[in-house]
């Protein structure tokens, strides 16, 4: 399968989704990371597949639902055709107010 790089701040998403869920239910807690994951392989074997994002103040910032869990979004970019995935949010935030604040930081 495709080949990708988890940012720190998507494995710590990952993990808090993780926890988020295992309290109610580890099975599915592992389940959901498991197909997080799977999608991610599957980006890696198509960089650029999902919507990119415009209005979030990034260049080519990309979006994909994980697959069976789809209210969980994988953000990812490509650098050198090699997908970056950069954050792994719930669908329920305010995306743009969140990715405003990611990026006004960096400058």
């Amino acid at each position: 399968m495709g080949k990708y790089v988890l940012t720190a701040d998507a494995q710590n998403d990952i993990k808090q989704i993780s926890a988020c869920i295992q309290k109610d239910s580890p099975k599915h807690a592992v389940a959901v990371v498991q197909e997080i994951r799977h999608i991610c392989r599957l980006i890696g074997d198509m960089p650029g597949m999902g919507h990119v994002i415009e209005d979030v103040g990034a260049d080519e910032l990309y979006h994909f639902p994980a697959g069976k869990y789809p209210n969980n979004l994988i953000f990812y970019i490509v650098e050198n055709d090699l997908p970056v995935i950069v954050r792994v949010i719930h669908a329920a935030r305010d995306l743009p107010t969140f990715f405003e604040r990611l990026y006004s930081q960096d400058e």
